[in-house]
């Protein structure tokens, strides 16, 4: 954030000077490096920022699943592909008794077939534990946990080749 104030600052800075001193084709030339800057400087700062290590846990949101089943009381996690993502989703209830579908993509989702009573998702908010990083740079990070009962995944392939 501090670079783009820091550049637009130039900006404004050059055209005022080009207005003080009437000389306008200097704007146009001010105008286009000026825009160059901030294109070239807002790649360099996500580039950036997408590289620093999320190491810190700040926030951690608990929900029960609800389980959808099927004629083997089997707990089902569905899964889907969207603009070349893969989802996880999964029903959570809601304070009020109400049911809302979430979804978690599955490179940042690990799932745990754990000695869980009933499902659960986490979801878990991180961000740099250096408060100088957290101010230049954009550090947030989200990741998922889905805690299911045993034995719920099940290892059955069958491949039709003709």
């Amino acid at each position: 954030m501090f670079w783009i104030i820091l550049i637009a600052g130039f900006f404004i800075a050059s055209i005022v000077d080009a207005i003080r001193n009437r000389d306008f084709l200097p704007v146009l030339g001010g105008v286009i490096i000026s825009a160059l800057a901030v294109f070239v400087g807002l790649i360099c700062y996500v580039g950036i920022g997408m590289s620093i290590l999320a190491d810190e846990t700040y926030e951690t949101t608990n929900k029960q699943i609800c389980a959808l089943s099927d004629n083997t009381g089997t707990f089902f996690v569905g899964r889907y592909s969207a603009k070349s993502c893969t989802y996880y989703c999964y029903l959570e209830e809601t304070n009020d008794g109400g049911k809302v579908m979430k979804e978690a993509e599955t490179k940042k989702t690990t799932v745990y077939d754990d000695e869980a009573e009933s499902p659960y998702a986490v979801t878990l908010k991180k961000h740099n534990s250096n408060p100088v990083v957290r101010f230049f740079f954009w550090t947030d990070k989200t990741e998922y946990q889905i805690h299911i009962p045993p034995e719920s995944i099940k290892y059955d392939f069958s491949v039709d080749l003709e």
